[in-house]
């Protein structure tokens, strides 16, 4: 049997929010062209850019990983395409994976979560 799989290819206007703060991490993304910013939540409550993604690069991936809601806002920066992998797509091949290369991937997202958590409280001082 053959499976079909469930990447879609989406596009995105400039200014689109992809995902946002406290959103469910229903899919990660990887660029295809345009450009994507991600933005967090000061203490203050403003919204400041984290990061600037291009072509080839991949985000969403911490908060579906882990389990978590989104922690920042995703948005197009001028007409972009991504590949969305949805929630189940993902973890249906993460499964498949050989067990200790499933831990070193959780351990990755893991790590940089909590890195880009202390580098985020290191600006805000």
């Amino acid at each position: 049997m053959i499976e079909t799989t469930t990447f879609h290819r989406r596009t995105f206007q400039p200014g689109d929010v992809i995902f946002d703060v406290g959103d469910f991490a229903g899919a990660i993304y990887t660029i295809v062209s345009g450009a994507v910013e991600i933005r967090a939540k000061s203490l203050g409550g403003d919204f400041h850019p984290v990061a600037l993604m291009g072509r080839g690069e991949v985000f969403g991936e911490v908060a579906l990983i882990e389990g978590r809601l989104h922690q920042g806002t995703a948005v197009a920066m001028g007409k972009t395409v991504v590949v969305e992998i949805k929630r189940r797509e993902f973890f249906s091949r993460l499964i498949s994976l050989d067990p200790l290369m499933k831990k070193v991937v959780v351990h990755l997202a893991t790590s940089l979560h909590e890195t880009t958590d202390k580098l985020k409280k290191y600006e805000e001082t």
